[in-house]
């Protein structure tokens, strides 16, 4: 995994520099219309941060790719990995999302999660209903509070 740390060092520093974004086989976000278009960042600088993510999971790059190798030793894809991690990604949200829903017993404007799930938008409050932005502040809270892990 370290040629991909080189490879995000090397795509950073061409921003840093001035000298625009590395040339990338997914290709750039600039110009096409998402939430990244603004920021102007490669593509592959995000999943590849993505990977590198995964990767510190792991106590060497030969752990990380023998979870990532198929039944013959065969390291899996780029596109079957970045596939399996967002998999992977979405079901730890769901699983969060219900834990917290089930600690507030369905109701995430219980008084005794004290407006954590919700936001304001246009000067109104309204709660979260995504389970990745429940699960994102829920992973939130127990960081915060280790007790509500226990009362599980």
């Amino acid at each position: 995994m370290q040629t991909l740390g080189r490879h995000l060092q090397k795509v950073h520093g061409r921003e840093q520099q001035g000298l625009g974004p590395a040339k990338s086989p997914v290709g750039t976000v600039e110009g096409e219309r998402s939430a990244f278009c603004c920021l102007q960042v490669p593509l592959t600088f995000l999943i590849l941060q993505f990977i590198m993510e995964e990767r510190s999971h792991f106590a060497s790059d030969d752990a990380f790719w023998l979870a990532w190798s198929d039944d013959n030793g065969q390291r899996i894809g780029y596109t079957k990995l970045c596939k399996a991690l967002r998999y992977q990604r979405v079901e730890r949200d769901k699983r969060d999302a219900a834990a917290a829903r089930l600690l507030f017993g369905a109701d995430l404007n219980h008084p005794d999660a004290q407006g954590a799930f919700e936001y304001s938008k246009s000067g109104v409050l309204k709660l979260m209903t995504k389970d990745v932005d429940v699960a994102r502040k829920w992973r939130q809270l127990l960081a915060m509070n280790g007790a509500l892990q226990v009362a599980l």
